[in-house]
């Protein structure tokens, strides 16, 4: 299974070398001088394999398991009635709808209300699996590495929901699959620039190390886990980030890890540098302390702003915690999980949503330069449609953006739940957020403001060159009628310039 997911389209040349280093270790090939010199490459690749091997490989006392992932979708006020509708009919058959109001009415109420708004939707399951629940819906097309996936509705500013789609996992199935990418032995690809071995000497190769394989396999099989749930849940309902086309998963997320035993916080940071590279392959690309948030029972991951999507990465401290079925339980993974996400839910999702929307403005206006050269209608109409999405974009941001501006502490923070950084100044993740929202913010506006200035001055200019156009196309349409009109007239014209002719010639005669 693993296989299919990580496998490679490999080129006919990655091919051949493959096959020429595996040659090489044949005895019968060794004694021609061009197999021999491949043999140094062979041993050095399988060396250099085991060696990764040993460096990449679970650290003892070390059993981090991935727990289960939160997505964030993102939907804006046009959309909510939509989107509520749509909720309505998936969880028609539910208690849930004989019990509460419409999601449709709670979504257009909410939006003129002030302050915060919320609502949670029944789980939706496979089967029952031993779970004690109060309100289910069963769907028959989830994933098997899911056990259920909770819905919530978070209503963050008048013009801005959150939906929050929490994926409890079948965590033997899903840490089986990754182990099996740790515990996997990669070698270095070589790729010789020839077709022919006794050429391989003289064209040159490329070379690829293990942790390049090893780190590219198990970010496309954690990928593949979020990609897989986005598909099912884009089938009922979709918003701002499930409408985006793409194979990979698109939605920002929060992956949630449950271990033994924390360190202590002093301790996390050599904890983590001594076996950097497992840690490299979960994803956790930096060890350094601007980065790891602790509290008394768990710690948190930046992700990086600029990488999209968004991920933040939490890890839950189960020694002091009883596993409980009863989600209600306060000293429970599923209590702890749910009240750090929504306590941090505002920051996590203004740092997507213009993080992505960031990335939008800069291919439009990548795209904008290209079709501006090209004179043709069909382009003109395609820039046409790319200012509507800019000036979309911009109405949602300057939107969102006074939300955030106006909006109250307590407006943007849901709960006490507080963690410390690791690093000198020990600032608090609440405040490294705000400031993340403000850098991203401050982005994004650099690089949609220019793109309006060029769009403006673009169509004006435009609207400039087809005056000028329209009106020499005005006169020379009107020197055509009166040529035209000329000729339809000749022969008057012609007989009146005869009759002033005699009129002259008579005028002549009386005088002289």
């Amino acid at each position: 299974m693993i296989a299919d997911r990580i496998r490679k389209k490999k080129s006919f040349k990655e091919l051949l070398s493959k096959i020429y280093l595996r040659l090489s270790e044949k005895e019968i090939f060794q004694k021609t001088a061009t197999f021999g010199e491949l043999k140094y490459f062979r041993d050095k690749q399988k060396e250099d394999a085991l060696k990764y091997l040993k460096r990449s490989k679970r650290p003892e006392n070390n059993d981090l398991k991935l727990h289960s992932f939160y997505l964030f979708e993102t939907f804006f006020l046009e959309n909510l009635s939509e989107v509520g509708g749509k909720l309505d009919r998936l969880f028609s058959k539910s208690a849930f709808s004989s019990t509460r109001e419409s999601i449709k009415e709670f979504l257009e109420e909410s939006a003129n209300k002030p302050g915060r708004g919320s609502i949670s939707l029944p789980l939706i399951i496979k089967k029952r699996q031993g779970l004690i629940l109060d309100d289910f819906i069963i769907v028959e097309s989830l994933p098997d590495f899911v056990k259920y996936i909770e819905l919530k509705i978070i209503k963050i500013f008048p013009s801005l929901v959150t939906l929050t789609i929490h994926v409890n996992l079948n965590e033997e199935f899903v840490n089986s699959e990754i182990n099996n990418v740790i515990d996997h032995l990669y070698e270095e690809r070589i790729i010789f620039d020839a077709y022919f071995p006794w050429r391989t000497r003289r064209s040159g190769m490329r070379m690829y190390p293990p942790h390049h394989e090893k780190i590219d396999a198990s970010e496309k099989v954690l990928a593949h886990f979020k990609y897989e749930a986005e598909r099912f849940i884009e089938k009922y309902i979709k918003g701002f980030y499930l409408s985006i086309r793409r194979k990979t998963n698109r939605c920002p997320s929060l992956d949630v890890y449950t271990i033994s035993q924390l360190p202590e916080r002093s301790e996390i940071l050599s904890w983590a540098s001594s076996a950097q590279e497992f840690w490299w392959l979960l994803g956790f690309k930096y060890l350094f302390d601007k980065v790891w948030f602790k509290n008394d029972n768990s710690v948190i991951y930046l992700g990086a702003i600029n990488s999209f999507p968004y991920i933040n990465k939490m890890i839950i401290d189960i020694s002091n915690i009883k596993e409980s079925q009863n989600p209600s339980q306060h000293n429970s993974v599923p209590r702890i999980e749910k009240y750090t996400c929504e306590e941090y839910l505002v920051p996590i999702t203004l740092i997507g949503l213009f993080g992505e929307l960031n990335e939008n403005i800069s291919k439009l206006k990548t795209v904008f330069f290209l079709y501006m050269r090209r004179r043709r209608r069909s382009r003109f109409n395609k820039l046409i449609n790319l200012q509507n999405q800019v000036s979309l974009g911009n109405i949602r941001i300057d939107n969102v953006i006074q939300e955030y501006r106006k909006a109250r502490p307590e407006d943007l923070r849901e709960g006490t739940i507080e963690h410390e950084g690791l690093a000198n100044e020990k600032k608090k993740l609440s405040e490294i957020f705000i400031e993340n929202v403000d850098f991203v913010i401050d982005e994004t506006k650099k690089i949609l403001d220019p793109v309006n200035m060029y769009v403006k001055e673009y169509f004006a200019n435009e609207n400039v060159k087809a005056n000028y156009r329209l009106q020499r196309i005005i006169s020379l349409l009107t020197l055509v009628i009166c040529v035209l009109t000329i000729i339809q007239f000749h022969k008057e014209i012609g007989k009146a310039f005869l009759f002033f002719e005699k009129a002259i010639n008579n005028l002549i005669k009386l005088v002289f």
